[in-house]
């Protein structure tokens, strides 16, 4: 299908925020880009409209070209800059950056492969060659992936001058920048306006790595060197920016910290920064995995397409669940399973009742020695069941964890003091697998 079949209307500011905010989200990207193309083409297609199985037909590449296009022209319509070609340095350095968050994050090979295997898949009809399955099942040499690239007409020049050590690095370096998107464009149009970065944030984080890359003269080193970007300094440069990286806070992302659900998630940042750490610093990404039974499944997955350390959080009712993670544990990542019982076993009993006593408003008003005492009266030993035991006896309906920690987390962003001994005792543990140095955060498990 040709390019010219299709009507496009400008999309806004918003729209490429959006756009842009997906393409920058901790997801793996072969799950991630094409679903954000294709939702910008379908909003921004004027006529005809694509079904969903035209989308579907279309080839990644084109998907990637109509995107980079709309982008473009969107954002030097809007004055901008006056010459399409003025931001170029500063275009392709924050492009060599997205990638390189991503070979953090993400591993190489798992990469290359699902891009090579995507562009198999979804090529079809006269869009451009068939890729034979032996190009994403077989070895991805240099000629292999030289051929990859030229039959879907992307850049071959950074792969000429690549050792065997920077084939992975120089081919996702051809497939990214054969249409780079105009990162730095889009930032200058945003901050003309009154914009909302909070509501973005990994374009927000974006924001920070261009102003870093500006202040520390990244921008005119590039500038200055013949040629610009070339497959000589390539591999030069994606040093840098890794270095660049190993030196930044909240991305790329360091620790993947996979829970069971939405309590987990909401509470234990907060619980980290009562004890002096900054999870989004360190970039650690909670993960909920939506339910126990889910955990071995989700943790398979990633393991095959991570390439930093994951560690996995269950209850203790999830001894299934945790021998199954165990018999797959990849070097340097771990389980860990809550002695308490559940993760609600681990709250301060004070500021339990802080929080019941600021929301729920009983009379009278909740002390330890009565939460004890109905503790004991039930014959309780895990506090969820004491907190459902409450909310039956003084007339509340069910008791919702979820809620409970919405209005947990008030008291929490308000809290001074360390958080319970179980709490610093599971900080630790996440930190003992965190790449970075990690002595320095070491909390005390014992009470002071």
């Amino acid at each position: 299908m040709p390019e010219q079949s299709f009507l496009f209307k400008p999309p806004g500011a918003e729209a490429l925020a959006i756009t842009a905010n997906r393409l920058l989200k901790f997801e793996f990207p072969a799950w991630r880009n094409t679903s954000a193309y294709q939702r910008l083409i379908t909003q921004q297609v004027h006529s005809p409209k694509p079904s969903r199985k035209t989308l579907d037909a279309l080839p990644l590449t084109m998907l990637e070209s109509f995107c980079a296009t709309l982008w473009e022209h969107s954002v030097w319509d809007r004055g901008v800059s006056g010459d399409p070609d003025c931001n170029d340095t500063r275009n392709i350095l924050l492009n060599l950056l997205v990638l390189a968050i991503e070979m953090v994050e993400f591993k190489p090979e798992a990469l290359v492969r699902s891009d090579i295997e995507i562009l198999g898949h979804t090529d079809s009809g006269d869009y451009t060659t068939q890729l034979h399955s032996y190009y994403f099942k077989g070895q991805t040499d240099r000629n292999t992936l030289r051929t990859i690239l030229e039959q879907h007409q992307c850049r071959v020049d950074f792969m000429d001058a690549a050792t065997d050590t920077q084939i992975l690095s120089s081919y996702l370096a051809c497939r990214k920048l054969t249409h780079p998107f105009a990162w730095a464009d889009l930032l200058d149009l945003l901050a003309k306006q009154k914009w909302d970065w909070a509501a973005y944030p990994a374009l927000q984080e974006l924001l920070r790595h261009h102003r870093a890359l500006e202040s520390s003269g990244y921008y005119e080193q590039l500038s200055s060197e013949a040629g610009g970007l070339t497959p000589e300094n390539l591999p030069t440069w994606l040093d840098k920016l890794s270095g660049y990286l190993l030196q930044t806070g909240a991305r790329p992302v360091r620790e993947v910290v996979m829970v069971e659900g939405e309590t987990e998630r909401r509470l234990l940042p907060l619980f980290a920064r009562s004890a002096g750490m900054d999870f989004e610093a360190l970039g650690v990404f909670l993960l909920p995995a939506g339910g126990k039974n889910k955990v071995p499944g989700l943790y398979d997955r990633l393991a095959s397409v991570l390439n930093i350390p994951m560690f996995v959080l269950l209850d203790t009712d999830a001894d299934t669940a945790a021998e199954t993670v165990k018999k797959n544990l990849r070097t340097g990542d771990a389980v860990y399973v809550l002695e308490e019982g559940e993760f609600e076993d681990t709250y301060d009993p004070s500021l339990v009742i802080k929080t019941i006593n600021r929301h729920y408003q009983p009379y009278p008003l909740l002390t330890e020695q009565s939460l004890q005492a109905l503790m004991l009266e039930n014959n309780h030993t895990g506090r969820v069941d004491l907190l459902k035991s409450l909310w039956v006896n003084r007339g509340w309906g069910q008791f919702d964890k979820t809620d409970f920690a919405l209005k947990m987390a008030e008291a929490l962003n308000e809290q001074t003091g360390l958080p319970s001994q179980s709490i610093r005792k599971l900080l630790n543990a996440i930190m003992a697998i965190h790449p970075r140095s990690l002595h320095k955060h070491n909390i005390h498990t014992t009470q002071v």
